[in-house]
């Protein structure tokens, strides 16, 4: 990215409590293995950009005929964009961890939200231009959803293990800004 656009801050923080092991939680033990709650909110950065997208290279050489005599000259190698910037993610987590049955049953849940901004993307430009795309900050998409993992163990014995595992997500997504709002 250029300059002034280079570094990023991506805070992130996440906290986690076993339920399970609270006094008020005692009388499931003899079926409850475990239970835990999680809890995280962090923002990543994506800087995924060609090379050079952010400062003029050039290239050629070309060749043209001024006055009979023949020229060398070189020429801008694409659309330079200074203002790229970080495409953020914003995410936020909770979850859930929950095991029974001398941890033959195991579950986890999460709900997410996740918000994306500046995403980084090329988009076509006018022909005037001299070339067909540039790389851009073009909006702001949300993510929100759910994913649930079960795992069964059918068989645990000292020579043979077998378990099944069943997962689902579910998605919702919405575009809140494109480049031209």
């Amino acid at each position: 990215l250029a300059d002034g656009n280079r570094w990023g801050w991506f805070p992130s923080g996440a906290a986690a409590g076993r339920i399970s092991g609270e006094a008020w939680m005692k009388q499931f033990n003899n079926w409850l293995d475990n239970a835990k709650l999680r809890l995280s909110y962090g923002v990543t950065g994506n800087n995924n950009v060609d090379d050079y997208v952010t400062i003029a290279t050039a290239s050629g050489p070309s060749y043209v005929v001024l006055g009979g005599s023949e020229i060398q000259g070189y020429y801008p190698n694409g659309l330079v964009n200074t203002g790229l910037i970080w495409e953020k993610v914003k995410e936020f987590d909770l979850g859930l961890d929950f095991s029974v049955l001398s941890n033959r049953i195991n579950l986890t849940a999460d709900f997410y939200h996740r918000l994306s901004d500046g995403q980084i993307m090329d988009r076509i430009v006018p022909v005037e231009t001299g070339e067909t795309k540039a790389t851009f900050n073009v909006g702001s998409v949300r993510n929100t959803g759910i994913e649930l993992g079960m795992q069964f163990g059918i068989i645990r014995s000292k020579d043979f293990i077998w378990d099944l595992s069943v997962n689902y997500s579910l998605n919702w997504n919405k575009i809140f800004e494109l480049i031209n709002g």
